[in-house]
C-alpha cells in the first residue's frame, strides 16, 4: 500500500487531510503552516504543524528537493512576523492625462460623461467600436440604448481644466 501523501486534495476513491493528518477534520487547517515543496515530479502547498517544520525542511533537503516557509512566518521562531500595511492618508487625484492628438472627445448625453476618446467609451460601456463609429457619424439614432456626440472644442478646453467636468446641458433618458 502506498505511503499517505502531505498534499492537500481529493480523490474519487480517498479524500486527502491536511498534511496527512488522519485525526483532523478536513477543513481544519487554520492552525497549519502552508509551506510550499517544489520538486523535479509534483509541486504544491503541504501544510505542516509549526513543531514540524525543521523536519520537514531537513527530510526535502536531503531528497534534493525545495521547501519554502511564507515570508510571513519567522524560520526560527516559527511565529507570524509583523507585516506592514500601506499607508491610508489620501493620496492627490491624479491630473487627467495628455489627450492623444488623433483620438476625438466624446460625450455621453444620458449620463453626461466626458471620454477623451471612442475606445474609452467602447471599453466603459461593453460596446465595439464598429458601433460607435456607425452612430457618431449619425447613420444611426442610437447606440444600444445610448446617444453619444463627439464634443466641441469649448467642451474640450473646459474638460481639460475640469477633470470631473459632465455635460450641462439637458440629460437625454436612455433609449430602448
Amino acid at each position: 500500500m502506498p505511503a499517505t501523501t502531505n498534499r492537500v486534495g481529493t480523490s474519487s476513491f480517498k479524500p486527502y487531510t491536511p498534511a496527512g493528518e488522519k485525526h483532523l477534520p478536513k477543513s481544519s487547517i487554520e492552525n497549519l503552516i502552508p509551506c510550499i515543496h517544489f520538486g523535479p515530479i509534483k509541486s504544491g502547498v503541504i501544510y505542516v504543524r509549526p513543531g514540524h517544520v525543521r523536519y520537514q525542511m531537513e527530510k526535502y533537503k536531503a531528497l534534493n528537493e525545495g521547501f519554502r516557509v511564507p515570508a510571513s512566518y519567522d524560520v526560527d521562531t516559527l511565529e507570524p512576523t509583523a507585516v506592514t500595511l500601506p499607508s491610508a492618508e489620501p493620496t492627490a487625484p491624479r491630473p487627467r492625462p495628455a489627450r492623444n492628438a488623433k483620438s476625438r472627445p466624446v460625450i455621453c448625453l444620458n449620463t453626461g460623461r466626458f471620454f477623451d476618446s471612442v475606445s474609452q467609451v467602447a471599453n466603459a460601456y461593453k460596446l465595439s467600436t464598429q458601433i460607435l463609429n456607425y452612430h457618431l457619424s449619425g447613420k444611426g439614432a442610437q447606440c444600444k440604448g445610448r446617444r453619444l456626440r463627439f464634443a466641441t472644442p469649448e467642451e474640450i478646453t473646459q474638460a481639460e481644466a475640469d477633470m470631473n467636468w459632465t455635460y450641462p446641458g439637458e440629460l437625454l433618458p436612455m433609449g430602448k
